[in-house]
């Protein structure tokens, strides 16, 4: 069983990995092609090839969210989304927290994530932090470094 605080927590460094690794990407960017605003580095997020390899973190985020939210007590249930189980909530937590593990350590992740993953690992000091954070936070089930 994964407590909530453990998911929030996880969810909370995976934030702050994620911003670094956009942060980092957006510089690299816009050393070549000029500065960009918000709304333009929302738009190469989604649509440009040079940034897709974040997709896979960005989707993992994004799952832990919606558990986060499907678990709240606060969220009201609707004929779509009934309320889950605890049970449900675990087994899916669960499910992400060793996805994470995973998506940053190990095995295959599509859009070339393994690969600038791994070399922004080798090549920025605060990013390996950021990953070791993460790490840390997940339960001591999926726990393992890198």
């Amino acid at each position: 069983m994964i407590p909530q605080e453990s998911l929030t927590q996880v969810r909370r460094t995976l934030l702050d990995l994620h911003k670094a690794l956009i942060e980092r990407e957006r510089a690299e960017y816009e050393r070549g092609h000029g500065a960009v605003s918000a709304g333009e580095m929302l738009q190469l997020l989604i649509r440009d090839a040079a940034f897709s390899w974040l997709h896979p973190i960005s989707e993992l985020i994004v799952r832990v969210d919606e558990l986060i939210s499907n678990a709240s007590e606060r969220r009201r249930p609707t004929p779509a989304r009934p309320p889950m189980t605890r049970d449900q909530v675990n087994a899916e937590a669960e499910i992400l927290m060793i996805e994470t593990r995973q998506l940053l350590t190990d095995g295959e992740a599509p859009g070339g994530f393994r690969e600038r993953y791994d070399a922004v690992l080798q090549s920025d000091p605060a990013i390996t932090v950021m990953h070791r954070a993460v790490m840390s936070a997940l339960p001591n089930a999926t726990r393992t470094t890198h």
